[in-house]
């Protein structure tokens, strides 16, 4: 497909064949009276449908300020070119490309550039009913979360809705989201930021990456209500609990692991995490379990050094010494209040949650904050 930004027809031109009736037919049912009764002010008007179908569309939708269509439709009855009152009224000239089967329900705010029209036109959807909710995911990347991001989605449009599932491609969003805000919460816990260099298989991989440290970051809350042994030492090494997220996600960088991923099940408190130092330096974490058939009594889940390699037999001895010399008295898998939970998710979502809220967007990242889709509310833009 190839885009011509400056080409316009003038109005009265019919460049799609047939009669403007004809034309105004194709569009969605729920908006064709809207349109034919506006199509009624005049031929440069009924022209629309055929030479410029979502400009005729806008206007029959309330887009943009009452100002401003009015100013647009001056012009098009004025006989001006459609670009003129296409910049009146605040729409991309690149929307000529849209056949009016696209248009399905109220149009978004999308810049009106060349270099967004070159990179968004040529990978719109085939299917026309696609088409809309395509854009309006774009749209709605680019006003939260930047340019680049609007961009980077637009080049790879498989991972966009109705193309990709809605929630899916929410957690990628907010992943591109977070990767610009490193000093939060959510962006902290990255291992692997969003760049626009991202293909769409690693973007997916370090999304479910991200969103399973979230998950299990709200589990664990502030840390734990006990870490079962007090930290201590033996034959020359020192064994220091990890007690709360910050230190296992520090520990997991330092020892190069993947433990992170595994923090929902800390959370859950059936087990815990120890970090073994020599001299001050980890060598190797342990996790360690409660055993099901002898109530509180622990095991080793795992010990591994660096890159998860194995550890050395002076660090296998070195844990069960240590291990002999602590209380069993306190272990218990205690759950975790569910108060702090929420309060822990209201902070790691805060950013992005007033980002959303002032643009009148907060509904969209519902799935998101709140765990489940949003209430669709019919736009001031929709059919009356």
């Amino acid at each position: 497909m190839v885009l011509r930004c400056t080409e316009v027809h003038a109005p009265g031109a019919n460049s799609g064949g047939g009669s403007p009736d004809e034309h105004r037919q194709i569009f969605p049912a729920p908006y064709r009276a809207q349109i034919a009764t506006l199509a009624e002010g005049g031929r440069n008007l009924e022209d629309l449908a055929a030479s410029f179908p979502a400009l005729l569309f806008a206007l029959a939708t309330d887009y943009a300020t009452p100002e401003r269509r009015s100013d647009a439709l001056d012009a098009i009855l004025a006989g001006k070119k459609l670009k003129t009152a296409a910049q009146m009224l605040g729409l991309p000239l690149w929307l000529r490309r849209l056949p009016p089967a696209a248009l399905t329900g109220p149009l978004p705010p999308l810049p009106d550039d060349p270099e967004f029209a070159l990179a968004v036109v040529p990978a719109l959807p085939r299917q026309p009913e696609a088409i809309l909710p395509w854009l309006d995911f774009i749209s709605f990347s680019d006003r939260l979360a930047g340019r680049d991001v609007a961009l980077w989605f637009a080049k790879h449009p498989r991972l966009v809705p109705p193309a990709a599932p809605t929630t899916e491609a929410l957690w990628m969003f907010a992943w591109a989201f977070y990767a610009k805000r490193p000093d939060t919460i959510a962006g902290r816990i990255q291992r692997h930021a969003w760049t626009a260099r991202a293909g769409p298989r690693s973007a997916r991989d370090e999304t479910a990456n991200w969103r399973k440290r979230i998950e299990g970051l709200l589990a664990l809350g502030t840390g734990f209500p006990n870490t079962w042994f007090a930290d201590g030492t033996a034959m020359g090494y020192e064994f220091v609990a990890l007690k709360g997220p910050e230190d296992l996600f520090a520990e997991c960088a330092s020892m190069r692991n993947c433990l992170d991923l595994y923090a929902l099940r800390l959370g859950h408190m059936r087990s815990r995490l120890f970090s073994v130092r020599s001299r001050g330096k980890p060598i190797a974490t342990l996790e360690l379990g409660l055993r099901n058939d002898e109530v509180g009594v622990p095991f080793i889940v795992q010990l591994r050094g660096i890159s998860n390699r194995r550890a050395s037999p002076a660090v296998w001895q070195a844990v069960h010494a240590w291990m002999g010399s602590q209380s069993f008295a306190h272990l218990d898998r205690t759950p975790r209040p569910k108060r702090m939970s929420l309060v822990l998710r209201r902070k790691l979502w805060a950013p992005l949650t007033e980002a959303a809220a002032s643009i009148g967007m907060a509904d969209r990242i519902e799935p998101l904050t709140i765990g489940r889709a949003p209430v669709r509310r019919k736009s001031t833009s929709s059919p009356r």
